[in-house]
């Protein structure tokens, strides 16, 4: 089945020096606010970690880094919030935008299965 597009607006600013992005989600035109993230770079173990936090699922945690393709994979660890894994990727990175992918594993990790996609476009607030 098809997905239905969905919109929103994902406000991210930077901290400590770009080491800590704050991630604030908006959906649609109603402006709420039902996700709220925070993604750190572990200097001293090289690799980044992602805590969101979720209206409705609670606490989400991801950790990973950058690999030689250029991407970079966040994975949960089993059973982090609710049943399965999740894992983030995070592609075609540039100063316009990436591409955003999240999987969910329900056998360990073995076999994964998209549950959305987002290429985001980075816009200039003036201010």
């Amino acid at each position: 089945p098809a997905r239905e597009k969905k919109t929103g607006t994902d406000s991210v600013t930077a901290h400590l020096g770009g080491r800590l992005l704050e991630e604030v989600f908006l959906k649609g035109d109603n402006g709420e606010n039902f996700q709220r993230g925070y993604l750190f770079y572990l200097a001293r173990d090289g690799k980044w970690q992602h805590v969101i936090y979720d209206q409705k699922w609670g606490q989400y945690v991801f950790e990973g880094g950058l690999r030689a393709d250029g991407t970079v994979v966040l994975e949960s660890p089993e059973h982090d919030t609710r049943p399965g894994k999740r894992r983030e990727t995070f592609s075609n990175v540039s100063d316009a935008g990436f591409d955003y992918r999240w999987d969910e594993s329900y056998d360990g990790g073995k076999t994964w299965q998209v549950r959305w996609t987002v290429n985001y476009k980075r816009r200039t607030v003036p201010g």
